[in-house]
């Protein structure tokens, strides 16, 4: 795909997760171009977020110097250069502040994976304890490390950093990790929690990097989501 094609894609993403609740007055993506040292990344400042077009991409390099587009890169786009530049599977990275994987963190509820949605993060997602923004290129370091090899991390008080190797991966990570955690916050209201098998983590694992691109639940859910905003 070229380049103004991802670019394109991305903003689509934008007009979905805005529709689904997941960008509001904050929150910020971004799209690593394949084989390039730059990334784009959604603008700072004040918007509406659900009629962003590719005029509001800003483009950053992996020292976190911006190389082009109108307006700022958002105060927190070190989380965004840190993964980028870091990680080869970080194509695309999302950070938004959803209610219920908040409330999660703040209640002192720890991930374990209830649904086979959940079970696409594995055993467990990190929490990055600090209750503040990810600015410096130190905090941003941290975050990174703390995420790991992970595709979301947790921020207590704070928000999430999901990513994937596609944008449509990056999508089903981010729509399924506040659905996984609105299940466990349900889940704990009611009583007893039954958490999935190892045996069935692992075989979701599996499913999930054996599976086509082009008919794989990323793609199913992207397809989906992508429709709604059009109807």
């Amino acid at each position: 795909m070229e380049e103004s094609e991802l670019k394109s894609k991305l903003m689509v993403m934008s007009r979905i997760l805005y529709k689904e609740g997941f960008l509001d007055s904050f929150g910020h993506i971004s799209l690593r171009i394949p084989g390039k040292d730059y990334y784009y990344i959604s603008r700072g400042g004040p918007s509406g977020k659900g009629d962003f077009d590719t005029g509001d991409l800003v483009c950053v390099d992996f020292n976190g110097n911006k190389l082009g587009g109108d307006g700022k890169p958002p105060m927190e786009a070190i989380i965004h250069t840190e993964l980028h530049r870091t990680r080869e599977d970080a194509m695309c990275v999302v950070h938004v502040h959803p209610y219920y994987s908040i409330l999660m963190t703040v209640a002192g509820i720890k991930f374990v994976p209830l649904t086979i949605q959940a079970a696409s993060f594995g055993r467990e997602i990190p929490v990055y304890d600090p209750a503040e923004l990810v600015i410096t290129g130190e905090e941003g370091k941290s975050m990174a490390e703390k995420m790991g090899s992970s595709k979301a991390l947790l921020m207590r008080g704070h928000g999430v950093v999901t990513l994937g190797a596609s944008i449509e991966e990056a999508y089903y990570m981010t729509y399924y990790l506040e659905e996984s955690a609105r299940f466990l916050v349900d889940a704990h209201r009611l009583g007893n929690i039954i958490p999935m098998s190892d045996r069935d983590v692992q075989k979701r694992l599996d499913y999930l990097s054996s599976r086509d691109p082009k008919v794989s639940p990323y793609a199913k859910v992207w397809t989906y989501h992508e429709f709604k905003t059009r109807t």
